[in-house]
């Protein structure tokens, strides 16, 4: 499996930050690889938390369900997209 990392010093706080990035509805302004996101699941952002959406990369467009796999408040949000025989997990 390809590892990516990237790193990008914001400043502001970390609160703001990290509730900004997690929230779907945000997701295409500041990831371009994500034109459309939403939550499916009611409540707050949690492991277990649903959304669907629309990725693009290398070319090619698909909708998927995701699913969060990790969350600690102001610290990790990890997710799994999958779609069809693509799969990908970001934390």
């Amino acid at each position: 499996m390809a590892r990516i990392e990237e790193s990008i010093e914001i400043k502001r706080p970390v609160g703001k930050v990290f509730a900004y990035t997690t929230d779907a509805e945000n997701w295409a302004k500041w990831q371009s690889f994500i034109p459309e996101a939403e939550q499916t699941s009611q409540g707050s952002m949690n492991v277990g938390t649903t959304f669907k959406g629309v990725s693009r990369m290398m070319g090619r467009a698909w909708d998927g369900p995701a699913i969060v796999t990790e969350y600690e408040s102001n610290k990790k949000l990890g997710k799994k997209i999958t779609s069809g025989s693509v799969a990908f997990e970001s934390t």
